[in-house]
């Protein structure tokens, strides 16, 4: 086994709770894993950025607890400072985790 230089970004991850969250940092959002309590639950993840755009992120018909899945962005997804990460559910108790690294 090689070890090689360390990574120019680290690999970083973020915790979301149910309803909004800010990001205090340029970030570039690499992937989401939406979790909910209820099984069939919908789960809805957006980004409302600053000069009112909205993204959406991840959005889960039926989710399955037994399964979560971590949805991968074909590309990182450029989520300035002051962006607002929305995140909604049907099921009154719902997460997520986002997966990023920081911008310089």
């Amino acid at each position: 086994m090689r070890f090689g230089a360390r990574p120019a970004r680290e690999l970083q991850h973020r915790s979301l709770t149910c309803g909004a969250s800010a990001i205090e940092r340029d970030i570039e959002a690499l992937a989401v894993t939406p979790r909910a309590v209820e099984a069939g639950a919908t789960v809805e993840i957006v980004a409302r950025h600053p000069g009112g755009r909205i993204e959406p992120l991840s959005v889960v018909p039926r989710y399955e607890p037994g399964y979560p899945i971590t949805y991968r962005f074909r590309k990182g997804i450029r989520l300035r400072r002051g962006t607002t990460i929305d995140l909604r559910s049907s099921s009154p108790d719902c997460s997520a985790e986002l997966e990023f690294v920081r911008v310089p």
